[in-house]
């Protein structure tokens, strides 16, 4: 019988039969996890020899290969600190593929898991992920599905964020159920602003609204739902600062698409 044994258990592991490929200069060695929105493997760029996420996409037709690509070109141009950098894409076995920066350290979400964040560190956090949004705002490209699990913190302490537009490029070519009822998802809901569960499309507005309640969770440990509690007096003001300050630096620009006026 193909697979791995291990010991106690009763049958063996399924082998995953994308380790140990070499997929367009690529050397796939490790999965880091999986759901909805595709595979994601620890890879090796064999001309650098460069370590590098590989995300497998699932399965779809012509359509989203046509929005992927587009998408994709929209996003190999957001060079920024904050932003977790796209080196490559392309397609195997009718799959399509991004190549991106591996990351070294965890995502918010693991911090989470932690328990809230110290104020500084909440603060820090937030100004790296409204930083990244800045850029890509600037060059048209909403996140649309900004939670935890795509926040990622080095192990430094630098926020990058990674996946923009690809909820939305898997919404639109009819993958959408699937990724709705994913395990890997289940919490984007919560983080989606009232329009986008109503179907709106994902914006700047709707962008600003989930790092709300992710600066809201960082602060408490629990998201915004039904009769929540509020936060202390301290992180209130933090929050109230931290906003203040970010609209100050470019009112016209950042008031607009909140409160949907050109000021």
């Amino acid at each position: 019988m193909c697979g791995k044994w291990v010991r106690g258990e009763e049958r063996p592991l399924a082998v995953d039969p994308w380790i140990g490929r070499e997929v367009a200069g690529y050397r796939i060695e490790e999965r880091l996890g999986s759901g909805g929105e595709g595979d994601v493997y620890r890879a090796t760029q064999l001309s650098f020899g460069r370590p590098v996420a590989f995300r497998l996409l699932p399965e779809g037709d012509a359509g989203l290969a046509a929005r992927f690509d587009r998408q994709g070109d929209a996003t190999a141009k957001l060079s920024h600190p904050n932003i977790v950098k796209v080196f490559d894409r392309g397609s195997v076995d009718g799959r399509r593929f991004i190549v991106m920066e591996l990351v070294a350290g965890g995502t918010l979400r693991d911090r989470l898991a932690r328990g809230p964040l110290p104020e500084a560190e909440a603060r820090s956090i937030a100004k790296g992920i409204l930083a990244a949004l800045e850029l890509a705002h600037a060059c048209d490209v909403p996140h649309g599905d900004l939670r935890p699990e795509n926040v990622f913190v080095t192990r430094e302490g630098q926020v990058k964020i990674a996946d923009f537009g690809l909820l939305s490029v898997l919404a639109e070519t009819g993958i959408q159920s699937r990724i709705a009822h994913s395990a890997t998802v289940a919490g984007t809901f919560e983080y989606m602003a009232p329009e986008r569960r109503s179907g709106g499309e994902a914006g700047i507005a709707a962008d600003l609204y989930s790092v709300g309640v992710i600066l809201f969770e960082m602060l408490t440990g629990e998201l915004p739902i039904g009769r929540f509690r509020l936060p202390a007096m301290p992180a209130l003001v933090l929050a109230a600062v931290l906003a203040v300050e970010w609209i100050a630096a470019a009112p016209r620009r950042r008031l607009a698409p909140v409160l949907g006026l050109v000021l």
